[in-house]
């Protein structure tokens, strides 16, 4: 055998070697691994005002009321994405507005009712109505009633507080 049939005869079998090796790996176990995604949604719940109420005196002039004759109610729209979630109406402690003494004898109160992702009608507002997950259309009512003389002449005004809890 000459050299130049030694190398050739060297590299054929280094070549076949390889072409083993190679073949090998291709049978080899797989080496897996796991990626983590996560997420989270958080609960929420918006409350959007729609309209502001309207107060109207009584006969008596004793109770300043948005379901009187020429009341307006007001009027809200709430979003939820849990069901867990709750809503009530807050009554004003006094008004934001009133001649001297408005607040003198004077107790407020609310009642709200709901339509739509649920469904309650006249519920007082102090009372925590549980929401159903989706939109719903709410009207609220104010009532500002004195227990002893009446209301003066004059400008009234008083925010009442929607409020909507999550878990």
């Amino acid at each position: 055998m000459n050299n130049l049939t030694k190398k050739l005869n060297a590299t054929l079998l280094a070549s076949g070697m390889l072409l083993t090796a190679m073949s090998g790996s291709a049978n080899a176990a797989n080496n897996d691994a796991d990626i983590t995604f996560t997420g989270a949604v958080p609960d929420t719940c918006s409350v959007v005002v729609t309209r502001g109420g309207v107060m109207t005196i009584n006969a008596n002039q004793n109770i300043l009321d948005s379901t009187g004759a020429s009341g307006v109610s007001g009027l809200a729209q709430v979003a939820t994405n849990s069901a867990g979630s709750t809503i009530e109406v807050l009554s004003p402690a006094a008004f934001t507005l009133a001649p001297e003494d408005g607040d003198l004898n004077t107790t407020f109160s609310t009642i709200y009712s709901l339509d739509g992702g649920t469904i309650v009608e006249n519920v007082q507002g102090t009372v925590l109505t549980p929401l159903g997950v989706g939109v719903t259309d709410m009207v609220v009512d104010a009532t500002a009633t004195k227990s002893a003389g009446t209301f003066n002449a004059g400008a009234y005004s008083m925010l009442v507080t929607v409020r909507c809890v999550t878990p």
